[in-house]
């Protein structure tokens, strides 16, 4: 991991593509540090919506991120968790 979050590069980050399906009324991405393997663990959470643009992003200094969408646009949403 590094300190400088670059959806365009892999170091230190994993995605994943999420479908939101038209009529959605809210939709929540959440890392949670009890799921880590080490509680000292510092990842980041960065939503992009399907036009590319970023739709959310959530980066405290602990695992525990969450971004919060109401009445998201349908489409498919690039996920990344990102080491800090």
């Amino acid at each position: 991991p590094d300190q400088t979050f670059d959806p365009n590069s892999s170091v230190g980050t994993i995605s994943f593509t999420v479908s939101v399906p038209a009529g959605t009324e809210y939709a929540r991405f959440e890392t949670l540090t009890a799921d880590t393997n080490d509680p000292a663990t510092d990842i980041d959470l960065f939503v992009f919506g399907p036009t590319g643009a970023l739709a959310g992003q959530s980066a405290t200094g602990t695992s525990d991120e969450q971004v919060n969408l109401t009445k998201p646009a349908a489409g498919n949403y690039t996920v990344f968790i990102h080491g800090w």
